[in-house]
């Protein structure tokens, strides 16, 4: 969770350790009660796609090197674990609002 502090607009202004429990309850929140963790399991597959379909194609449709191999996939792998981050952000932040909404 700690990629997370800071990362919420709605509890910024509070300190890293508040941050950082009221994200596992948020976390827990939205796994649990929400039930959203079949869905982040589909982001999880889908970003893994992503990160390997790339270089699959480049290497098996065009006759690059290794080198424009190696910098496709680290490029792909780069993106979605950026997009991952974002998705897993869109879950929390339902558990988020709920739990602030809890007081």
């Amino acid at each position: 969770m700690k990629m997370y502090v800071g990362f919420f607009s709605e509890i910024k202004e509070r300190s890293a350790a508040e941050q950082m429990k009221i994200l596992e309850k948020a976390r827990f929140y939205s796994f649990t009660t929400l039930k959203l963790n079949g869905r982040s399991v589909l982001y999880g597959c889908l970003c893994s796609l992503l990160a390997f379909f790339p270089p699959v194609v480049i290497k098996l449709y065009y006759s690059s090197g290794p080198i424009v191999s190696v910098l496709v996939g680290g490029v792909s792998l780069y993106l979605s674990i950026m997009l991952f981050k974002i998705l897993q952000a869109t879950l929390i932040r339902k558990g988020l609002v709920a739990v602030l909404g809890q007081g």
